[in-house]
């Protein structure tokens, strides 16, 4: 099996701390290895991720790094997503400068994650995109930022696969750790779940009293975001009629808040768009066909 990535560090010869070279290299893999999984993990909660050295090579010090990404309840298969992430590592380490606050981390994930996107990967098999733990990333780029200041100036550290290499940017840096930087914020990109409506609100943008059979706190509020659905809804139309005990289908946006240590602040939850109107009968059985996706 092919590596998932590769590190390599084109060091000085006859520069005093050898040791620097492998210190870097460990805190370089760390890094990496943590960019992976906080992508990773967000796709589902059962989900297991494993690295591994896959070898050594010749050549400066060269580190294959092969990972193993299991779902235990879907099976599904993750290879596109980690060639995707790849790419898009493989583009941003190579540009990146300071990453110095929480909304520089925000866009350098955004950018990762739009590799995933752009390469038009099927996502039919997850029921949320991805919940990407920004906390994570932010620790995860620190820890390169401290991998790359152990080395010397002569020294290149390098990512890439196989035989292609691309230079880690000589501007980049991540100087604090994520405690630092910002509050814990994980971005929830809309998640398709089926929602009770408890007590709707007949102003554009305010808040929907719902519940969920599938979340931890089963009562909860989310801001009405689909301006298109929301008018067919007032203006009564048939496809959009709601009664006592019907639910909707729909994709919902949940921002989560957590401080350094790692308590909830707030969660913030919004409607994106409304697929259709389930009626109060087929509720449970729309549940259990969007769980078996």
């Amino acid at each position: 099996m092919s590596p998932s990535y590769s590190l390599r560090i084109d060091f000085a010869r006859n520069v005093s701390n050898p040791e620097r070279v492998f210190n870097s290299m460990g805190l370089l893999v760390e890094g990496f290895d943590k960019l992976h999984s906080s992508i990773l993990l967000g796709f589902g909660t059962k989900i297991e991720f494993s690295s591994a050295l896959s070898e050594t090579r010749k050549g400066s010090i060269i580190a294959d790094i092969k990972h193993k990404v299991i779902d235990k309840v879907r099976g599904v298969n993750f290879k596109s997503i980690c060639d995707a992430i790849y790419r898009g590592l493989e583009e941003e380490i190579a540009i990146t400068k300071k990453i110095d606050s929480e909304s520089d981390v925000r866009l350098f994930a955004e950018k990762i994650y739009s590799q995933i996107t752009a390469d038009k990967v099927d996502l039919d098999e997850f029921t949320c995109e991805s919940n990407i733990n920004l906390y994570e990333i932010a620790e995860a780029l620190h820890k390169i930022n401290n991998a790359l200041n152990l080395l010397s100036e002569e020294d290149k550290a390098q990512f890439g696969k196989k035989k292609k290499f691309v230079d880690i940017s000589d501007e980049f840096s991540c100087p604090r750790p994520a405690s630092q930087m910002f509050e814990n914020v994980e971005m929830t990109f809309p998640c398709r779940e089926v929602v009770i409506i408890r007590r709707p609100s007949y102003v554009f943008g305010l808040n929907w009293d719902l519940e969920s059979n599938s979340r931890k706190f089963r009562k909860f509020s989310a801001k009405m975001s689909d301006e298109v659905w929301f008018e067919s809804w007032k203006n009564h139309d048939k496809d959009a009629q709601l009664w006592p005990g019907d639910g909707l289908l729909a994709d919902i946006k949940t921002t989560k808040k957590v401080n350094k240590h790692r308590h909830t602040t707030s969660i913030e939850c919004e409607i994106i768009k409304v697929v259709r109107v389930i009626p109060q009968e087929k509720v449970k059985q729309t549940e259990l066909d969007l769980s078996d996706e």
